[in-house]
């Protein structure tokens, strides 16, 4: 793979490519090549090199020759081959294709998932398997409306929005008075006001919470909308009322009980893909997008 090609990488359990997997691969598959970028399937632990050989056979079968679509087999069982692949080729993002019934029932992914999500530290693409990905036609970001720092997941949100050329939207929920009482952040304690300064402070909170970004990648930029009620319950009706829009959401990496409670939300409505990023301080390294760095 050539230094400045962009990857995405899909991990799927060798002995459990179905029919509805194949599916999800050539959505994922379309999804890189609007993304300009080189899709790799990892297929762990190996089975056999015939079997592997017969897997992509048939994939290649299925898939536009024109696409950028490669098979991997790892020896490893998933996690860690998936973990290994990232640490190594640096992915744009992960896929992880997951079943709406094993979420709701169990309200949790299957182990391996779980490790990759918590521990890798690219943004992971969470997708129902019974969803077709189809290209996105706009960006959704929930916000804190505080200036504590660089917001990862707005960093990459006009990120996308400008390789994509597709708006962005930025959600801010406030919650009720039963809920909690007042706005606590900066944006939010202001927004009642009829104040003539209001928009200036929102570019303001943009600015700086998205620095690695420019004026004209910011004009990208299309509703900062402000809104009351339970946050995840006003994050679905927010991505509901975009067609097929794309969620990001920026969390901590932590699954564990009391934990990204808004996340298991989202993962357990099973209706929409959503990009998961860790904010800067719960990563290690960078994140790039092709040669364009996207976080610190």
């Amino acid at each position: 793979m050539k230094e400045s090609t962009q990857a995405v990488l899909m991990p799927l359990s060798a002995g459990k490519l179905g029919d509805r997997s194949i599916r999800q691969v050539r959505s994922a598959v379309a999804l890189a090549q609007w993304l300009d970028a080189d899709l790799h399937l990892l297929l762990a632990p190996e089975q056999n090199l015939s079997e592997a050989l017969q897997i992509e056979e048939k994939l290649a079968g299925l898939i536009p020759p024109e696409s950028r679509f490669h098979v991997e087999v790892e020896k490893e069982d998933l996690p860690e081959a998936a973990l290994e692949w990232s640490r190594r080729h640096r992915p744009a993002m992960v896929i992880l294709a997951i079943e709406p019934t094993h979420l709701r029932k169990r309200a949790e992914l299957l182990p391996w998932q779980r490790e990759v999500l918590e521990r890798v530290e690219e943004p992971v693409l969470v997708v129902p398997s019974t969803m077709e990905l189809r290209p996105f036609k706009s960006v959704l970001v929930p916000v804190s409306g505080e200036t504590t720092g660089m917001s990862s997941a707005l960093e990459l949100g006009l990120r996308l929005g400008n390789q994509l050329r597709i708006p962005v939207d930025l959600l801010h929920v406030t919650p009720r008075s039963d809920q909690g009482g007042a706005d606590p952040s900066l944006v939010g304690r202001l927004s009642d006001e009829f104040h003539h300064e209001y928009p200036k402070l929102v570019e303001e909170f943009v600015a700086e919470s998205s620095p690695l970004t420019t004026v004209r990648e910011r004009r990208i930029l299309r509703d900062y909308l402000h809104v009351q009620g339970e946050t995840s319950r006003e994050i679905f009706r927010g991505i509901r009322d975009r067609e097929r829009g794309l969620l990001i959401v920026e969390w901590k990496g932590n699954l564990a009980r009391n934990h990204a409670e808004t996340v298991k939300a989202i993962l357990r409505a099973s209706r929409f893909p959503v990009l998961l990023i860790k904010a800067a301080h719960e990563r290690s390294s960078t994140l790039r997008m092709g040669n364009r760095l996207i976080a610190a």
